[in-house]
């Protein structure tokens, strides 16, 4: 009998405790057509405020729309007998706005009348959506005839020759991944994965390789990436050697990287150390003048993308999703701009981006005054390297200190000021 009665408490307790059941929709959300920011605000800013709709998604109405053609089919979803479902347009707007701001993801579930689960699941969807059909369109693997492009492009603007690319690696800040130990964990005290890319003369990212882990500090980095594996098994239909400029001295086109990068003959980096001659320190001016194009291609996409301002909570995959999607809409919109007159530019208008003076003083672009969570990863290998890469180091020193010097640069060295 005791038994039995004590078992009547037991449920009555239960029943009492019991949580009311959640309604299958809250009420905020059953207002989104009507309040919603995708319904509301983004409609109005494109009907009377077109730079802030700029502001709030990092594009024209023209570039959504255009955008949204791509990806639409891909992330759209069918009704139910129960309720209806989220557009297309409103799926990529939430997700641009988070990749722009870098709000949470309850603030956006307010601003778009969304339930917050369902945010997460709609950010990572149209992320891999937004990577996996831009990336054939604008991060497409380089034929011969656009390596020698990039090369002549380099030539025009950074006068470096045979260059074909500036690379470099940065930490992207992540929350701890739950059960990981110190995998991601950096040196720098924080958790992060690694963005490792290559960039043309334009600002634009040519390779790229997303995820390595934040401990991954060292040579393993660029030795393992997908970059490195494939240069090294000529996968990238890289040109053949060709005469510098003016000469008969036939080189490699080579990639240009700071002192992090190992020498190799395919990678330029700077000569080591302070008490240099003259010529070498002439060779590291000229090189970190090319160089300069891959810290503006981060800066710029940063800047504009505050989702870098700042650790990224979302899982590992997430993140991977996140950065890939940032990078080829880094790409999309820089295209759109480049077709444009300058003064028409919204993306990296005039000044925006590191420019240089008539005597290669260098003017610093607007983007620098933005706070970015985007950290140098440390050294990519040893200053070990073989003769023939030493060689052909000293054979582009050779050509900037006689024929392709530039009037300007023995200034630049001879400042005390300096260091290169």
């Amino acid at each position: 009998m005791d038994r039995k009665k004590r078992t009547i408490a037991i449920l009555s307790l239960l029943a009492l405790n019991q949580k009311k059941r959640r309604c299958w929709v809250r009420e905020i959300y059953k207002n989104r057509r009507l309040q919603g920011a995708s319904e509301n605000l983004i409609e109005e800013m494109r009907l009377s405020d077109t730079e802030s709709f700029f502001n709030f998604l990092r594009m024209t109405p023209a570039q959504f729309d255009h955008l949204l053609t791509l990806v639409g089919p891909i992330i759209s979803k069918n009704n139910t007998n129960y309720r209806d479902s989220i557009q297309a347009k409103d799926r990529l707007a939430l997700t641009l706005r988070f990749l722009a701001s870098g709000d949470l993801m309850v603030s956006l579930s307010y601003q778009f009348r969304i339930g917050r689960s369902t945010v997460s699941r709609i950010i990572r969807e149209t992320c891999e959506a937004l990577r996996d059909k831009l990336h054939p369109i604008v991060l497409a693997k380089p034929s011969s005839a656009k390596w020698l492009a990039i090369a002549n492009k380099y030539f025009a603007k950074w006068q470096f020759p045979n260059c074909i690319g500036a690379i470099d690696g940065k930490h992207v800040l992540i929350q701890a991944p739950p059960n990981t130990g110190s995998q991601y964990h950096n040196y720098k005290g924080g958790f992060s994965i690694i963005l490792l890319a290559s960039v043309d003369a334009d600002y634009k990212f040519v390779l790229v390789d997303i995820g390595s882990e934040g401990h991954n500090s060292d040579g393993g980095v660029f030795r393992h990436s997908v970059i490195s594996q494939a240069i090294e098994c000529n996968q990238l239909n890289i040109p053949n050697s060709a005469a510098l400029p003016s000469t008969k001295t036939v080189m490699p086109f080579v990639f240009v990287g700071d002192e992090a990068f190992p020498l190799k003959n395919y990678l330029m980096r700077p000569f080591p150390g302070n008490a240099l001659s003259k010529e070498r320190r002439i060779f590291n001016y000229r090189l970190s003048r090319a160089r300069r194009c891959v810290e503006n291609a981060f800066g710029i996409m940063a800047a504009r993308f505050r989702i870098f301002r700042k650790p990224i909570t979302t899982s590992v995959e997430t993140c991977k999703a996140i950065v890939a999607a940032t990078v080829c809409l880094h790409n999309f919109l820089k295209l759109a701009d480049d077709a444009m007159p300058p003064l028409k530019r919204r993306y990296c208008p005039p000044g925006f981006s590191d420019t240089l003076s008539p005597n290669g003083d260098t003017i610093l672009g607007l983007w620098r005054q933005e706070k970015c969570a985007l950290k140098t990863v440390g050294r990519f290998g040893s200053n070990m390297h073989t003769k023939s890469a030493g060689q052909l180091r000293e054979n582009f020193m050779q050509y900037f200190c006689s024929v392709g010097q530039l009037e300007w640069q023995d200034h630049h060295v001879l400042d005390a000021g300096r260091a290169y």
